[in-house]
């Protein structure tokens, strides 16, 4: 019961604060713009050149692919332990997508909704579906400082996802990272956990090659 409570009071209080900084901006002095020309400029912005031909050639491997797995290639049902590792690892206080649940809410479940929730995360692995709702992002438009806010062109969007796709994608890092690491080369940093780019940095400056470039320079 106290768990339930001090959920009801996190997302009570998160909703206050969220509420309290929305009064403010539109309190604030500055000067009225359009919301409209604020997501206008963010399509236009975000807008990608599609080639149709290559998505496709795409779609239709993916089937073909799906198609000759077979029953013995899906992966093993999720289990309560890994869902409960997979939320020890999310942010806490994280805002919420459009279906408005809080990683709190995911933290105070109990084991049969634990049991439940790994159930439904291995129905979308086996399926190939996830919700819709969770293909969809809550885009916010944050005032770049020290900029006009008058122009709608000086705001940057922030995407806010669902928490439970989040919890998805964490456990299936956690599933394919052991052989991932095998596979990858000792060579690649970048989005890798204990790595960075300043080894590679290092390793360049160290490497023959860049000695015999300083010394031609010399």
């Amino acid at each position: 019961m106290m768990r339930y409570i001090n959920c009801c009071f996190t997302y009570l209080l998160t909703y206050l604060l969220t509420y309290s900084v929305a009064q403010q901006v539109n309190m604030s002095t500055h000067p009225s713009f359009s919301t409209n020309a604020v997501a206008t400029h963010l399509i236009q912005v975000a807008k990608a050149p599609h080639d149709k031909k290559f998505e496709r050639q795409l779609r239709m491997q993916g089937r073909t692919l799906l198609q000759q797995m077979s029953d013995k290639s899906l992966p093993h049902q999720f289990t309560e332990e890994e869902i409960s590792a997979a939320l020890q690892k999310m942010k806490p206080a994280t805002a919420p997508g459009y279906d408005n649940i809080h990683v709190e809410f995911l933290n105070n479940l109990r084991p049969k909704a634990r049991n439940w929730l790994s159930q439904f995360f291995s129905r979308i692995m086996a399926t190939h579906s996830i919700p819709k709702i969770w293909k969809k992002a809550k885009v916010i438009a944050v005032e770049k400082p020290g900029k006009d806010p008058g122009l709608a062109a000086n705001y940057r969007p922030i995407s806010l996802l669902s928490v439970c796709y989040k919890l998805l994608e964490r456990l299936i890092l956690q599933r394919i990272s052991p052989t991932v690491e095998g596979l990858l080369s000792p060579d690649q940093d970048g989005f890798r956990k204990g790595q960075s780019t300043c080894k590679v940095v290092t390793r360049l400056l160290l490497s023959p090659f860049s000695s015999k470039m300083h010394s031609s320079r010399t």
